[in-house]
């Protein structure tokens, strides 16, 4: 079955990256698609968010503080009409979330990737900025899941009649052993994909991450009164006769 984008979502993407250059980073993160979703406000995603708490001003201000104070020169720009572009500026946990997207509407038999799609393909791709800024209002990311997975499997006065089974699936538990085949071998494919440009190491942009990357972004959670096991994990790292799985 093919899966395509509909208008709204392609509307998210743009929204997205203009929210990226307004940022000014070269990426496309979980958090740059929920401002997209929250744009969309006529759609089940933004009722089912601003139901639960989200305050899109709020959000969106959150977003943009990520990046104060860099002093970084903007990126360059891309056509955000061309689908390969946006793409090029995802952050791997942002194109696991697309792909998610894509697996939630291949299990509801819906060839059309709605904005309600990506938010269930945000959930399930597990912890991320989006999530944790979502989780910061006091939003209940499950209750969300359901009534959002509910409201699109059976959409009124459309679908094929007939009434689904629940899905038995805990959001935000992607990793290996999910249960799902379909999830895990999209865990496998997108986990260590390269960010946008390369690097010139696509070995280690595919097995490891980039945790300097990751601490230049502001994405990684403090560490504070560990420094013994710090240095504790620096000697076995630099071990040079014993293996270090």
């Amino acid at each position: 079955m093919m899966i395509r984008f509909s208008e709204r979502s392609s509307r998210v993407f743009q929204k997205a990256y203009e929210a990226s250059l307004e940022q000014s980073v070269p990426y496309i993160g979980t958090e740059h698609i929920l401002l997209g979703i929250l744009d969309e406000e006529d759609g089940m995603a933004y009722t089912v968010l601003s139901a639960g708490g989200a305050d899109p001003a709020r959000i969106r201000e959150a977003v943009l503080s990520l990046g104060a104070g860099k002093t970084e020169e903007s990126p360059e720009p891309v056509d955000p009409s061309d689908p390969e572009a946006i793409l090029s500026r995802m952050m791997p946990r942002t194109k696991r979330l697309v792909e998610l997207a894509a697996h939630e509407a291949r299990k509801m038999n819906q060839e059309v990737i709605e904005p309600e799609h990506l938010l269930l393909g945000m959930i399930r791709s597990g912890e991320s900025i989006a999530l944790r800024i979502l989780a910061s209002m006091g939003l209940n990311i499950k209750m969300i899941y359901e009534q959002v997975r509910q409201g699109t499997a059976n959409p009124p006065g459309g679908g094929d009649g007939r009434e689904r089974e629940p899905s038995g699936e805990t959001p935000g538990e992607t990793g290996a052993g999910s249960g799902d085949p379909a999830v895990d071998e999209i865990n496998r494919n997108l986990e260590g994909r390269a960010k946008a440009g390369g690097t010139g190491t696509p070995t280690l942009d595919k097995f490891a991450r980039d945790l300097t990357a990751d601490a230049k972004e502001g994405r990684l959670d403090p560490i504070i009164g560990r420094q013994e096991e710090i240095e504790r994990v620096m000697q076995i790292l630099c071990r040079r006769t014993k293996n270090n799985p």
